[in-house]
């Protein structure tokens, strides 16, 4: 929990999605709070997680270079995927 509340603010929610608001952001940092103290805020998350993202890529530097799909026969295609712009 010390990295998901001071170092890098990563929290699984599920705000926004098919699931609802079960678990929202709120949820997490009212529990960083409750662990460490009230200075655990949304101001002092994002620049935490902002960093680690640009430190460590988050996702943008994955692309698909491929993809695998089964045919009929126990074969498989590998198919070049092309990244339109």
């Amino acid at each position: 929990m010390w990295l998901c509340c001071n170092e890098v603010g990563f929290m699984q929610t599920t705000e926004g999605g098919i699931f609802g608001k079960t678990v929202p952001l709120q949820y997490y940092i009212d529990m960083c709070t409750d662990m460490f103290d009230a200075s655990v805020t949304m101001d002092y998350l994002v620049p935490r997680n902002k960093a680690a993202q640009t430190y460590y890529g988050g996702s943008d530097k994955y692309t698909i270079k491929s993809a695998m799909r089964k045919t009929v026969s126990s074969s498989l295609i590998i198919k070049p995927c092309i990244k339109k712009r």
